[in-house]
């Protein structure tokens, strides 16, 4: 699948006539409910080709995404994690037992 000119700058307008723009589209939703409804949704207003295409398209880039997550290194290791050793004043009179 290539990216049109819209995928490729990741704009906001989806051309929903291509695959990469609803496979884009399906990415973006929020939940695994939202895109079945959405696939669903599309199988009856557009065929089963059309939804067939893009659910094969859609698993292609989740598997990609899987791959891509699991091969790329962690930033930080738990030993390098920064952390607040200084302790910070108390402004509270009672830990200063001024009361």
């Amino acid at each position: 699948m290539t990216a049109c000119p819209l995928c490729a700058t990741n704009g906001p307008v989806h051309d929903f006539t291509r695959t990469c723009c609803r496979v884009r589209y399906l990415l973006a939703l929020p939940g695994l409910d939202a895109r079945r409804c959405t696939l669903a949704r599309w199988r009856h207003e557009h065929g089963a080709e059309a939804a067939d295409e893009t659910e094969a398209a859609l698993t292609a880039a989740w598997q990609q995404r899987k791959h891509a997550a699991r091969h790329q290194p962690s930033t930080l290791a738990a030993d390098q994690r920064p952390t607040n050793t200084e302790v910070a004043p108390s402004h509270d009179r009672r830990a200063t037992g001024e009361i």
